[in-house]
Order: structure tokens, then C-alpha cells, then sequence
């Protein structure tokens, strides 16, 4: 691998803020991280201009704000303390990291479809989906060492982190294809009345507002999907892993 990493502050702004246009994250890693697909993490140029601009359109709303800090008070309150007491009063091992990465997925997935997922529970139930995300990054990071051919020959035999990721994929897409499949019968059996002030989530935000007329981009399910995937991995483990480590 040809890696350069840098700490110095000048370099980072160039890079990342200043001239950002001129370093794009290119095909080989759309490649390594296809399962992703064309979300804001993989796009480069004017797909990810449209992609941010949308985005920050939301996350900048009053209304957005609103709707984040009374779900992540609500998760804190109703879900996240209670486990907590009950952990303490059983004089159990938590894992928690586990506990506000469930934290932060169920908030991240409430903001992006409306919906709560509910996996963070006193139960602290097994959850096939969170267990497919680890398990897809892992193989991402595994991807970066493996040589090409080594993985293609795994593809083709339908064997090693290539076979685990072909499994997790498809959890992945049965789950979010499910969210999708609910909103759009929400956002059909939807009234006229006056638009919900304590909800504001974004796949609503993009089915509703007819943003193709803006972005001239066909925001069909699987941009949906795209997007929605990318987001969860980025409201999930970020927030998660700054928790622990400040606890």
C-alpha cells in the first residue's frame, strides 16, 4: 500500500478545505468500498457538491435541530439511563462501546428515516444488523491489505472476507429496502393536516421536496438506499467511539 499521512494543520486545510477539487478520492476506492455505492463517502466532484449541499441543507434546518435534540434527549432519558441502573443494580460487565453505538444508530436512524429501530433495549438483544456493519467494515479494512487478484479469485470461489461480505450486503439492503418500503406508505397515508413540527428526518425531506428540479439527479431508491447507508455509518461509529473514549 502506498500510504502518506500527514498531522501537519497547513497540509490537512490544503487538502481537505483550500483545494479540495484537485484530490479526489478516485475509482480505487469507489472499488474497495462498493458497498457503499455512490453515497457522499465514494462520490467525488459534482455528485458529491449535490450530496453535501443537500445534506447541509438539512442538518443547517431549525427544524432539524429540534428534532435532534429531542430524540437524543429522549433515547438518554427513556433508554440509554435505564440501561445503565439496571447494569449497575445486577452488578453485570457492560460492553460500552455496544451500548452507545446502539445509542447513536438508533438517534442516527431516527433523523435519517423517521423511524426508531429500537436497539437500544434493556435486553440488549442480538441485532443481525449492527453485527453487518462491523462485519462490512472490517472486510473493507481487510480489502485495503488484500492484493487484487487475491480477491477476485475469493470472488470467485465464493469464499473468505468476499463471501462475508456478499452475506452482510444483503442485510444491509433487506433492512433499509424495508425502511424505504414503510416511509413511502407513511408519506402515502399521510393527511394534509399541518406538517409534524417535532419531526424532521431526511429521507422525508428528500421524497417530498422534489430535489431532482435543483440537482437534476433522479432520486430513486437506490440513491435513497446509498445515501441512508452512508450516513449510518457515519452517525454511528464516530459518535460511538468519542463517547467511550471520553467516559
Amino acid at each position: 500500500m502506498d500510504i502518506l499521512g500527514t498531522v501537519d494543520h497547513a497540509n490537512v486545510h490544503y487538502i481537505m478545505s483550500a483545494n479540495f477539487p484537485n484530490f479526489p478520492k478516485g475509482q480505487e476506492l469507489k472499488k474497495i468500498f462498493d458497498v457503499l455505492g455512490n453515497g457522499i463517502f465514494n462520490s467525488d466532484l459534482d455528485l458529491w457538491k449535490d450530496q453535501r449541499k443537500l445534506a447541509r441543507e438539512m442538518i443547517i434546518h431549525q427544524r432539524f435541530h429540534k428534532c435532534l435534540i429531542n430524540t437524543t434527549w429522549d433515547k438518554v432519558e427513556n433508554f440509554l439511563i435505564p440501561v445503565l441502573e439496571l447494569v449497575s443494580k445486577e452488578d453485570r460487565v457492560l460492553d460500552l462501546q455496544d451500548v452507545f453505538k446502539r445509542l447513536t444508530f438508533d438517534t442516527t436512524c431516527i433523523l435519517l428515516t423517521g423511524f426508531d429501530p429500537g436497539f437500544l433495549s434493556l435486553q440488549l438483544a442480538h441485532i443481525p444488523f449492527l453485527n453487518a456493519m462491523d462485519d462490512v467494515k472490517d472486510v473493507c479494512f481487510v480489502r485495503h491489505l488484500l492484493p487484487q487478484s487475491v480477491w477476485k479469485l475469493q470472488q470467485w470461489l465464493g469464499i473468505g472476507p468476499k463471501k462475508k461480505l456478499s452475506i452482510e450486503w444483503e442485510v444491509l439492503d433487506h433492512v433499509i429496502g424495508q425502511y424505504l418500503s414503510m416511509k413511502r406508505d407513511e408519506l402515502s397515508n399521510a393527511t394534509n393536516s399541518k406538517e409534524d413540527e417535532e419531526g424532521y428526518d431526511l429521507l422525508t425531506s428528500y421524497i417530498v421536496n422534489d430535489r431532482e428540479i435543483t440537482t437534476g439527479r433522479k432520486f430513486d431508491d437506490k440513491f435513497s438506499r446509498d445515501t441512508i447507508l452512508n450516513f449510518m455509518f457515519a452517525g454511528r461509529d464516530t459518535v460511538a467511539s468519542g463517547l467511550t473514549w471520553f467516559i
